[in-house]
C-alpha cells in the first residue's frame, strides 16, 4: 500500500516539487530499496517506504491534512 501511495503522491505533487523533487524522491526510494537489500532485511523496506509515504505526504500538502 505505501508503494502506491507513495508514486501517487510523487504524481500529484510534481507540480509543487517541481522536477528536482521528482527526481530526489525517485532517488531516495531506489536508494532505499538497495540499502535495504544490501543489508538483508528486505522486510525492512515497507516499514521505511511508509515513513517515506508519510514524509511525501507532509511536504506536497504543506502538513495540512484534514480528516473528517
Amino acid at each position: 500500500m505505501a508503494l502506491c501511495i507513495f508514486w501517487v503522491v510523487v504524481f500529484l505533487g510534481r507540480h509543487e516539487l517541481g522536477w528536482r523533487g521528482v527526481i530526489a524522491a525517485a532517488v531516495g526510494w531506489f536508494v532505499l530499496l538497495f540499502l535495504m537489500t544490501a543489508i538483508g532485511a528486505p522486510h525492512l523496506f515497507q516499514f521505511a517506504q511508509a515513513i517515506l509515504a508519510i514524509v511525501m505526504i507532509l511536504i506536497v500538502f504543506k502538513g495540512d491534512i484534514r480528516i473528517r
